[in-house]
C-alpha cells in the first residue's frame, strides 16, 4: 500500500523529477539503438521496419487499460458512413512520418555512430515546428519565437567549436539529420491538428487515448510499408531478438507517458520542453558509465567499449551546446 502511495505522490507532487523521466529513459531506448546499429541492424531500413512495427505495443496496453469511450465513432463521419473524420487521417498520417523519420536517423546513425551528436540536432524540431506552422498560416510567430529561434540555432553552431564534431559532421550527413528533423517536424504538426480538433469535439481524456491510437496505428502501418517497398521480411530478426525489441519499445512508451503526465502537472510547459532537450545529456552519461563498467570489470568487449566511448566524446562542447539549445527552447515555448 505504501508503494503505491508513494507512486501515486511522485506522479501528481514532483514534476521537475517526473518530467526528467522521459529524456532519461529515451536516452536508455537510444543506447540500446547504438548497439543495434553496430551488431544487429544491417541498414537503415530494418531499424526502421522493426522500430514501425513494434509500435503496435500500445496496443496492448490500450486494450487492458484504456477505456475509448465514444471516441471510435469518430471512425464514422456520419452514421452509415464509412469515412472517418479528418482527425484520423491526421493521426495516422502523424504516426506514419513518426516512423518515417527514423529512417533517416538510422541512416545518419549508419554514417556516424555518434548518437549524443545525433539527439543534439534531433532537437531541431523545437525551431522547425513553429516555422513550418507559420508558412502554412497555423501559427503567428511571435518576437519571442524568433528570439528563441535564433538562440537555439547557436547552441547548433556551437558545436562547430570542437575539431572532433568537425570531423563528424559533414554535408551529406547534415541533409540525412536534416530530413529527419523535417519530417519528425510535419509528423508533430499534424498530431497537434488531430489533438486540437479532439479536443474542439469535447471528447476529454478519451479522445487523448483515440488519437494516440491512432498515432501508434500510422506507425505500425509505416513498418509495413518500409518492409513492403524493400521487400524485406523481418520476421528472423523479430523471433531472435524480440525480447530486446520489446523492452527498447517498452522503455519509450513510458518515457512518452511520463512527459505527457510532467507537461499536465508542471506550473509550465516551457519547463518540460527544456528538460526534454537533455536527452543527448543522459545519452553521454550512460554512455560513461558503461565504459568505466567495461573498465572496472575488464570486460573484453572491445566493441561495447567502442560504440560507448565514441559518445562521450567531445562532452563539454555537447553539454555547451545543449545548454544553449535548452535555453532557445525556454525562451521559444
Amino acid at each position: 500500500m505504501f508503494i503505491f502511495s508513494a507512486i501515486s505522490d511522485f506522479f501528481t507532487n514532483h514534476w521537475l523529477l517526473l518530467s526528467f523521466c522521459a529524456p532519461a529513459l529515451w536516452a536508455l531506448v537510444n543506447i540500446i539503438d547504438v548497439y543495434f546499429v553496430k551488431e544487429i541492424y544491417t541498414d537503415e531500413w530494418d531499424g526502421t521496419i522493426i522500430s514501425g512495427l513494434f509500435q503496435i505495443i500500445p496496443w496492448c496496453f490500450f486494450i487492458t487499460f484504456v477505456n475509448f469511450g465514444d471516441s471510435f465513432s469518430l471512425l464514422f463521419s456520419s452514421p452509415g458512413s464509412f469515412a472517418p473524420d479528418r482527425l484520423v487521417w491526421f493521426a495516422i498520417v502523424g504516426g506514419f512520418l513518426f516512423v518515417a523519420s527514423f529512417f533517416f536517423y538510422f541512416k545518419a546513425l549508419f554514417k556516424n555512430i555518434d548518437v549524443a551528436l545525433a539527439q543534439i540536432i534531433w532537437s531541431l524540431p523545437i525551431v522547425f515546428v513553429p516555422l513550418i506552422s507559420y508558412v502554412i498560416g497555423t501559427e503567428v510567430l511571435g518576437w519571442n519565437k524568433y528570439v528563441g529561434i535564433a538562440v537555439t540555432l547557436l547552441g547548433l553552431i556551437v558545436l562547430s567549436l570542437s575539431g572532433y564534431i568537425r570531423q563528424n559532421i559533414n554535408i551529406k550527413y547534415l541533409f540525412v539529420m536534416m530530413m529527419a528533423v523535417i519530417i519528425f517536424s510535419l509528423s508533430m504538426i499534424f498530431e497537434d491538428a488531430a489533438y486540437t480538433r479532439i479536443d474542439s469535439l469535447g471528447y476529454g481524456n478519451d479522445g487523448f487515448w483515440f488519437v494516440f491510437a491512432m498515432f501508434s496505428l500510422g506507425a505500425v502501418l509505416a513498418g509495413v510499408f518500409f518492409a513492403m517497398i524493400k521487400k524485406r521480411n523481418p520476421w528472423s530478426l523479430i523471433k531472435k531478438y524480440w525480447k530486446v525489441f520489446v523492452l527498447a519499445e517498452g522503455i519509450s512508451f513510458i518515457g512518452t507517458l511520463t512527459s505527457q503526465r510532467s507537461i499536465d502537472i508542471a506550473p509550465a510547459v516551457s519547463y518540460v520542453a527544456t528538460t526534454e532537450t537533455f536527452v543527448p545529456v543522459f545519452v553521454m552519461v550512460f554512455s560513461g558509465i558503461i565504459v568505466l563498467w567495461l573498465f572496472l570489470f575488464r570486460k573484453k568487449l572491445s566493441l561495447a567499449r567502442e560504440i560507448y566511448s565514441e559518445q562521450i566524446k567531445g562532452f563539454w562542447i555537447k553539454l555547451l551546446s545543449t545548454l544553449i539549445m535548452a535555453l532557445g527552447v525556454y525562451i521559444i515555448k
